[in-house]
């Protein structure tokens, strides 16, 4: 490999960590580059199930084959869990007369028209799963010579880093789109097991001191058990496709002593715009966005901003909170368990103190400093 294609060989590999874009052209820019017959990215998740393979020059329909359920008889894959990244493997580690003995190879990759021999290295190893980048002879030399494997041996730092920076990338990118999401008491995304992709801080602050919710061996559960099944159905709900399909719904959960405790929207997720990297072992793919709202702390936020910022008492904050819903006030009464008279009462020094006479001035003013019309939605 010259300095001058090793050089734009580099260029590429931190474009596509960019831009979370053209991976098939940079697999085929490697291979090229290093005189290899295929370069492939593998992304394994054994405990989930899932598997997927960027293999530009493969066979389609072998890729295929192998991602539907070859990968799962794949006798390289243990070698490949067990090894850190960066570490280069061949078939040695995996034993030539184990992998030429077992079912996979007998029944499937002898007929694939695929090389046998191959050089891989992981570029994410987390949470049981691994993003795996390699490169194949053809199949009628299937060795790997010496300029080859010094060729991969200097790609492979820059690749791992190009992950590194996808993952940081990737992570800002679904900050933001927690960020856009307005709950009143936070959000968090989760892939199709529950599993907890990222959270902000607001709903960390409610899972921790909530005894509705709490994130168990990294997935999210509820207080029960037939509440947690529930919630992982509606998760699971979200990548379904079809107009028949009602993905997501909401769940209420009604504390022992009565009233909602917490409310939990699930909506589907999409990565639109969000490039297809090799980022998914770290952060693997979420399917759902859960709004999270604890109406009794909302309830005391609410309460503290508007004592701040106009001087009104506990009393007339919690009226103030109620009038918002745009209830009557005998409605008002009923729920905040005072009199009418009480009411109006407050209602005379709440417009005294804000500067406003009428209760449409009141919901603007409110707006003005963060108090939404309904406060206990999600």
């Amino acid at each position: 490999m010259d300095n001058s294609s090793a050089w734009r060989v580099v260029d590429h590999i931190y474009d596509a960590a960019a831009t979370g874009a053209g991976w098939e052209a940079l697999l085929n820019d490697i291979a090229d580059v290093v005189h290899a017959d295929n370069a492939w990215l593998v992304f394994a998740a054994p405990s989930l199930g899932m598997n997927s393979v960027v293999a530009p020059r493969a066979d389609p329909d072998v890729i295929l084959s192998y991602q539907k359920h070859w990968w799962k008889k794949d006798v390289t894959l243990d070698m490949s869990l067990r090894s850190p990244v960066g570490a280069i493997t061949s078939l040695k580690n995996t034993g030539r007369a184990h992998f030429a003995a077992s079912e996979f190879y007998n029944d499937f990759w002898r007929s694939s028209g695929q090389a046998t021999e191959r050089l891989a290295a992981n570029l994410i190893v987390e949470r049981g799963a691994l993003v795996s980048f390699g490169l194949q002879p053809s199949r009628n030399n299937d060795c790997i010579d010496s300029d080859v494997a010094k060729s991969f041996g200097l790609i492979l730092p820059h690749l791992v880093r190009s992950v590194q920076i996808r993952c940081a990338i990737r992570r800002v990118e679904l900050q933001r789109e927690l960020a856009r999401s307005k709950a009143s008491s936070g959000a968090l995304l989760v892939d199709v097991e529950a599993g907890v992709v990222l959270v902000d801080d607001r709903a960390r602050d409610v899972i921790t001191r909530s005894s509705s919710i709490r994130i168990d061996r990294g997935c999210i559960a509820l207080s029960t058990e037939h509440e947690t099944a529930r919630l992982k159905y509606l998760i699971s709900t979200c990548r379904e496709t079809g107009a028949s399909k009602v993905r997501g719904g909401r769940i209420q959960h009604v504390s022992k002593e009565g009233g909602s405790s917490l409310l939990i929207e699930i909506i589907p997720f999409r990565e639109d715009g969000l490039g297809a990297g090799p980022e998914f072992a770290k952060y693997p793919a979420p399917v759902a966005m859960l709004l999270l709202a604890d109406p009794a702390q909302r309830h005391r936020e609410i309460r503290a901003i508007l004592q701040h910022e106009f001087g009104l008492t506990s009393a007339e904050a919690t009226v103030t909170i109620e009038l918002m819903r745009g209830d009557t006030r005998a409605e008002v009464a009923s729920r905040v368990g005072v009199t009418l008279a009480t009411v109006r009462t407050h209602m005379m020094h709440i417009f005294a103190k804000v500067g406003v006479t009428s209760r449409a001035a009141l919901i603007r003013q409110m707006m003005q400093v963060g108090v939404e019309n309904d406060p206990t939605a999600p």
